[in-house]
């Protein structure tokens, strides 16, 4: 076992342990391993027997893998292991959107301007739109814009850090930060526009190519004319050609 993973066996140990609120001393108890020796396994500072090992991973009940650091998935599910590989999501993520994507239930909803909660039936649906959130332009370029206001946003931080440290309480900012703070809130205007956009597609108001200006009183004309426009050629027995 390298370094990396003696790092990472100790990391996940003392994260199962924690999880099932356990004390050293206590784990040490119900699996006879000493505490100053569990001690020693989540400081890194021991690399763990095989017996040990297999003890952990039994009580704790994920693979041996996983304690190792060659498998990211706690669940012993070869399928939810392969899918895990596959995306790169933790497992967390993935029995998560099959709860919230493949299950009928009910949900609510609160009306903004009324303040009242009315019940809505969320069901498959919601998978056709991650679907298509997730296969369209608009996931990809809301994850690269996060990525960019994070690394923008450590940067600014570091710069006020280094700025007060040589300047103590007289740091208001220099041009670097206020370069960094404008990139942020850019980034944040970037991501509010990106989900907007997506959530317009399902906005049957105003999802006509025609709308330059998306107002309720543009939509309601073009509606109109649209429909004025069919009861005329009914009217003059005039046929729509059948959709394909």
């Amino acid at each position: 076992m390298n370094d990396t993973q003696l790092k990472l066996f100790a990391e996940r140990l003392n994260k199962l342990r924690q999880k099932r609120q356990l004390t050293q001393q206590q784990l040490g108890d119900v699996l006879q391993i000493p505490r100053v020796s569990i001690a020693r396994y989540e400081t890194a500072e021991r690399t763990p027997t095989v017996d040990h090992l297999v003890q952990f991973a039994q009580f704790f009940k994920v693979p041996t893998d996983y304690l190792l650091g060659l498998s990211s998935v706690e669940s012993y599910d070869t399928e939810l292991q392969a899918v895990c590989n596959y995306t790169g999501l933790s497992a967390e993520a993935i029995i998560t959107l099959n709860v919230e994507l493949s299950h009928t239930k009910l949900g609510y909803i609160t009306l903004p301007l009324e303040g009242r909660e009315i019940p809505i039936n969320i069901t498959l649906e919601m998978a056709e739109l991650a679907n298509q959130f997730i296969t369209g332009d608009y996931f990809i370029a809301l994850l690269q814009t996060v990525i960019y206001l994070k690394k923008n946003s450590v940067e600014w931080v570091e710069e006020c850090k280094k700025g007060v440290r040589s300047n103590g309480g007289n740091f208001c900012g220099n041009e670097k930060t206020r370069i960094l703070s404008k990139e942020c809130d850019f980034a944040i205007l970037d991501c509010n526009q990106t989900i907007e956009n997506f959530v317009r597609k399902y906005d049957n108001r105003y999802n006509k190519p025609e709308f330059e200006q998306k107002t309720e009183h543009k939509a309601i004309n073009y509606i109109k004319n649209e429909i004025l426009a069919e009861m005329k050629a009914e009217q003059n027995g005039e046929h729509n050609p059948p959709k394909e």
